[in-house]
């Protein structure tokens, strides 16, 4: 088992999840930040005044949701959107726009382009935070376009973690290793490859339970330690 302050430490690294806010209006983006902090959530904030610069960001930061503006100088959301198509990035966005650029924004939301959700303007910021939470504490199923893999939330199908785990306990405990993690995540309500980063303190916690031998235990502890030292935003790869 996990000792308290260990479990706080990995809880914290784990869910900390980073959103991007793309929108030219500084204090907007301001208030909307000092929103989604005072929850009490634990999120990285990023802000870009318009497409070009979060393209920028895109290519150095992992992002779990980008909340993006339409109107926009040098490079619009339109613009951004369809950049990060033809880079065949997927990620979540929700739209916050006055201007009604999506006819079937009611029906069919436009998957291609990552869109999960459109928010109008004067944002309602409980409306906001219902759409935030569907993605980042996700109970809906999304799919990325053309390839049939289901996502919840900004998870990714067979994550570096899940990845990750299987590779360290393997060394530890040979063939076996793979069934252990399988079905530790079953046992959560998931599969490898539905598996949402918020639940990977659950998934390590179980897969101490299963390591008798203490040396083991120890070495695997050390080895998830240095993982999340290395990506600190956990499973949302």
């Amino acid at each position: 088992m996990l000792t308290t302050g260990l479990k706080k430490w990995y809880y914290y690294i784990v869910n900390k999840q980073t959103i991007l806010i793309v929108d030219d209006d500084v204090l907007f983006v301001q208030a909307l930040e000092d929103h989604i902090l005072e929850k009490g959530e634990s999120f990285n904030i990023i802000k870009s005044y318009d497409g070009k610069k979060a393209l920028e960001i895109l290519e150095k930061e992992k992002i779990d949701l980008v909340l993006l503006d339409i109107n926009m100088p040098v490079l619009d959301g339109i613009q951004f959107l369809t950049e990060i198509h033809s880079r065949k990035i997927w990620l979540p966005v929700i739209i916050l726009t006055n201007i009604l650029v999506f006819p079937n924004q009611s029906g069919k939301i436009f998957e291609d382009f990552g869109i999960v959700a459109y928010v109008e303007k004067p944002v309602n910021l409980e409306e906001l935070d219902k759409k935030m939470m569907e993605v980042l504490r996700p109970s809906k199923v999304y799919k990325e376009p053309g390839s049939g893999t289901k996502f919840k939330g900004a998870s990714s199908p067979k994550s570096d973690f899940i990845r990750h785990i299987e590779a360290e306990l393997e060394k530890l405990l040979g063939n076996i290793a793979k069934d252990i993690i399988n079905k530790k995540i079953k046992d959560l309500g998931f599969n490898e490859f539905d598996f949402p980063g918020t639940h990977t303190i659950d998934l390590v916690e179980k897969v101490c339970e299963e390591i008798k031998e203490k040396s083991k235990l120890i070495v695997f502890k050390k080895k998830m330690i240095e993982y999340f030292k290395k990506h600190p935003q956990g499973d949302l790869s």
